[in-house]
């Protein structure tokens, strides 16, 4: 594939793989997923009662199958700035942006995490440079995507990129991770050797941890997860996107692995399905049509992948 099919396979597998997550959003208990999901987890309609007596968290009332989570809005709110700035990625822009989706009266409508609300907050206080909050978890991640489909962003731009959310050590550590990743996708790389490449030159603890992750004898994901972590902290999520990149083969088993680990699994959407998108493309191994088909405002979305995809190409 050429490098703006890859862009646009991309931000759609984020999409993708968010919203196929989101009706076993923080449902913590791995063995009702299976049960409730009977082999098909993706894209399940959003239902308090798939929760009541389980370790996990309903957060999504409201909303329904094809919607995006809040971390998929948030690459949206990037994938849309970047259309605004000739496919740079400009933080102040950004910012404006997530204002005023995600603020009141903004064009969100649904759960608010700890980082948004944050950030919200310093945004609003004119507390900017950076805007972000003590947090460790996904947000930080969530709009890497979209920035990485840039022609060239440099580690100081990918650490102010984590800042607008999360201005903590541990993001700042394995943030870059992400981008890394998604940088080995982007420049053709298949998941499994984009994982151990990351993996082997990053070091260090973070390093072991996902070398760890990506050699581990473990087949089943959700087994994998419940070992190193479900939740949304960084340290846990990132093992369990590497174990993924080196044990599936296809994108839907990608994203089902990811569904069925549990916990936040929307939150290692993006970053997982645009790693599969880019290097799997559409259809056939890649993203499934009829998965794509399924998403809320479908057209609007491929629409504005192929525009960035064309200005970064």
């Amino acid at each position: 594939m050429k490098r703006q099919e890859k862009i646009e396979a991309a931000l759609l597998g984020a999409y993708v793989a968010d919203a196929a997550a989101l009706g076993f959003h923080w449902l913590y208990d791995a063995g009702r997923i299976a049960e409730l999901a009977e082999g098909a987890p993706a894209f399940r309609e959003p239902d308090a009662r798939d929760f009541d007596g389980f370790k996990g968290v309903f957060v999504h009332p409201g909303k329904r199958a094809g919607d995006l989570s809040q971390y998929g809005a948030q690459l949206r709110v990037a994938v849309q700035s970047m259309l605004a700035t000739e496919g740079g990625f400009d933080v102040t822009d950004f910012q404006d942006r997530f204002a005023a989706t995600f603020g009141p009266g903004g064009l969100w409508t649904g759960y608010i995490d700890k980082a948004t609300k944050g950030t919200l907050a310093n945004i609003a206080a004119d507390r900017r440079d950076p805007s972000g909050i003590d947090d460790d978890q996904v947000p930080a991640i969530a709009r890497l995507p979209a920035v990485m489909a840039a022609k060239a962003v440099s580690a100081e731009e990918i650490d102010r990129v984590i800042a607008i959310t999360s201005v903590n050590g541990t993001a700042a550590a394995w943030g870059p991770v992400a981008s890394d990743l998604l940088k080995a996708a982007y420049d053709g790389m298949s998941p499994r050797e984009a994982a151990m490449a990351v993996a082997t030159k990053t070091g260090g603890d973070i390093g072991q941890a996902l070398l760890g992750a990506v050699r581990s004898g473990e087949a089943d994901t959700a087994v994998f997860a419940g070992t190193v972590g479900r939740a949304c902290p960084l340290p846990q999520s990132m093992p369990v996107i590497f174990q993924i990149c080196a044990r599936a083969r296809t994108y839907k088993d990608a994203i089902e692995r990811n569904i069925f680990a549990g916990g936040d699994n929307c939150g290692r959407a993006p970053v997982l399905g645009a790693v599969f998108g880019a290097a799997l493309g559409t259809g056939g191994t890649g993203v499934p049509l009829e998965w794509a088909a399924k998403l809320t405002s479908a057209a609007e979305l491929t629409a504005e992948n192929a525009a960035l995809a064309k200005k970064t190409a």
